[in-house]
């Protein structure tokens, strides 16, 4: 599948203008000269052929300007900006991205002109299907990623952060080093995922599910672990404190574990 970048789509329609322009130009001036040498019987006055040489280069850089000040005019009217960019361009290609039956989003998301690094975030791609997609690095902080599968994506060191991603599938995906920062995570799927080195503070983890995953070195500092599901998680070195949801037992058996918890957090549970 094929997508058109909007700036290939510009040249190609002001390079037609400008023919078109050239040809209409050409015969307008060709027609004045016929006329001069009919008012003349053919053979006009050296100031007369002056004369007309002067206006015609007029004409033609008078009828020039006026067709660029009107293209360009017409031009700013589209929204070209990154951030409107981001948010119309990729949308209006979701439908195509979605039926394109790939994992290579990255090539996709290129050829419709964007930058993944920069033009994502806050867009809507709410029930994509990205099974193993490769989004290593991509911005996706504020958009909205609810229902998505992305399941063995590689989103390692991605931008995630105030990323709407309830329900998400990301089982067994790569999110290390990831920005997860007060990203909404309820009822998410992220078992058997790597978040080691991820930045989960302040995340709504309400009722997801992190069975064996890796959290090895994360910070879940006041992340809501509210009905989290951490049975066989790596927590070796993780950053806790301040967390909904962990009762005393729990914070001493995940500390058992290797995860660090404030000291004034450190009261020993009552077995």
């Amino acid at each position: 599948m094929t997508l058109i970048n909007r700036k290939q789509i510009s040249l190609y329609e002001e390079a037609e203008a400008g023919l078109n322009s050239l040809v209409k130009q050409i015969v307008q001036v060709g027609t004045g000269f016929l006329m001069m040498l009919l008012l003349t019987g053919g053979n006009p006055p050296a100031f007369t052929v002056g004369l007309s040489v002067v206006g015609g280069i007029a004409f033609v850089a008078w009828s020039e300007e006026k067709r660029l000040t009107k293209f360009y005019g017409r031009q700013s009217q589209i929204p070209n900006s990154p951030e409107s960019t981001s948010r119309v361009s990729i949308e209006n290609y979701i439908e195509q991205i979605l039926e394109a039956n790939t994992n290579n989003l990255y090539e996709l998301v290129k050829q419709a002109g964007l930058n993944p690094y920069e033009d994502l975030a806050g867009c809507n791609l709410s029930s994509v299907k990205g099974i193993g997609c490769k989004l290593s690095r991509f911005d996706l902080s504020g958009a909205d990623l609810a229902q998505a599968d992305l399941s063995r994506a590689d989103l390692s060191f991605a931008n995630l952060r105030n990323a709407r991603l309830i329900n998400v599938k990301l089982c067994r995906a790569d999110l290390n080093g990831a920005d997860l920062r007060s990203a909404l995570l309820m009822d998410a799927n992220l078992s058997f995922a790597d978040l080691s080195n991820a930045n989960l503070s302040d995340a709504d983890l309400i009722n997801a599910n992190l069975t064996a995953a890796n959290l090895s070195n994360a910070n879940l500092h006041q992340a809501n672990l509210t009905s989290t599901n951490l049975n066989n998680a790596k927590v070796k070195n993780a950053q806790f404190g301040k967390n909904a949801g962990l009762d005393e037992k729990a914070k001493y058996e995940l500390k058992m574990r290797g995860a660090i918890f404030p000291q004034d957090e450190l009261i020993p549970a009552q077995v």
